[in-house]
């Protein structure tokens, strides 16, 4: 496999404590240290971390879908009086209501991920490299 032409050069300064787990983090890995470094800081994506954006989504959306929901339920208690609420508006707060049911479980499962995401790479730093070099 030829070798890809590299012409821009960084220095990264390093102790040596931090430059001999790197060279044995590389050995093991079969890799060069330059390598090591290359894939660790481009080829690998960085977890992504719940945004607060994201949050503050979920919780407009949950608040909109409890919005619906009593009015549903003021349909409902309409029509248990014999007052029959027009089918429209029926249709349309049961179809709003679905549409933020999709959307809500959608960002739920994101932000869900996105935790768990963080919590493997969390759980995976812990048992690394570091502690077995540090014996």
């Amino acid at each position: 496999m030829p070798k890809t032409p590299r012409p821009h050069k960084f220095q990264v300064c390093l102790s040596e404590q931090e430059c001999s787990m790197l060279e044995a983090i590389a050995q093991r890995e079969n890799m060069t240290r330059s390598d090591l470094l290359r894939f660790k800081t481009i080829y690998q994506k960085l977890p992504r971390r719940t945004t607060k954006i994201a949050a503050q989504t979920y919780w407009l959306l949950a608040n909109q879908t409890n919005n619906i929901n009593q009015g549903i339920k003021a349909l409902n208690a309409a029509n248990s009086q014999g007052l029959a609420p027009k089918q429209k508006v029926l249709l349309d707060l049961l179809s709003a209501l679905q549409n933020n049911l999709e959307l809500l479980t959608q960002v739920r499962k994101e932000l869900v991920e996105l935790d768990l995401l963080a919590q493997l790479d969390d759980i995976e730093e812990e048992s690394d490299d570091w502690e077995t070099i540090e014996g």
